[in-house]
C-alpha cells in the first residue's frame, strides 16, 4: 500500500531592494513623441546623441559597475497594456525621467547586461524592453 504525503508550502515574494525602471516608453515621450512610438526610435536616440554627446559622456553621472537588469519584453507592443502593467507592477520601482541616463544605460546593455564604459550602440532591439536594474546599483 503506498501512502501519499501532501505538503502545503505557503510563500510570500519579497523583494528585497527598489528599482530603477529604465522605459522605452518614457524616453519616446521625452524625445517628444506624442504617439509613443518605440519602432524607429533608435533614430531619435541617435540624433539626439549626437547633438547632446558631450553632456551625455561626461557630465551625466552613470553608473560604475556591471548590472544585471529585470526584463520586461514588449512583444511588439508601444504602449502600456493590462499584461505590460501587470508585469511591471509586481517590482517596487521609480521610473528613470533622465532622458541623458535613459540613452546612456540604453545603449550601453547587451542583452539585460549594462556593461560601463561601452561604446555606445543604437540598434532597434535595445528599445523593445523595460529594464530594471537594482536602485542602489545605478546609483552608486
Amino acid at each position: 500500500m503506498s501512502e501519499q504525503i501532501h505538503n502545503d508550502i505557503n510563500f510570500e515574494q519579497k523583494q528585497l531592494k527598489n528599482y530603477v525602471a529604465f522605459n522605452p516608453i518614457i524616453l519616446a515621450r521625452l524625445l517628444g513623441d506624442k504617439n509613443i512610438r518605440i519602432t524607429g526610435l533608435e533614430e531619435k536616440v541617435r540624433t539626439y546623441y549626437e547633438t547632446h554627446k558631450n553632456n551625455i559622456e561626461n557630465t551625466i553621472k552613470k553608473p560604475t559597475g556591471y548590472m544585471i537588469a529585470e526584463t520586461i519584453e514588449f512583444n511588439g507592443v508601444n504602449r502600456f497594456s493590462k499584461p505590460l502593467k501587470y508585469k511591471l507592477n509586481r517590482y517596487k520601482y521609480k521610473e528613470c525621467n533622465n532622458i541623458e541616463l535613459l540613452i546612456l544605460v540604453f545603449c550601453s546593455t547587451v542583452g539585460d547586461l549594462y556593461i560601463p564604459n561601452r561604446i555606445l550602440s543604437f540598434e532597434s532591439t535595445k528599445f523593445n524592453k523595460i529594464l530594471l536594474f537594482p536602485e542602489d546599483e545605478v546609483n552608486s
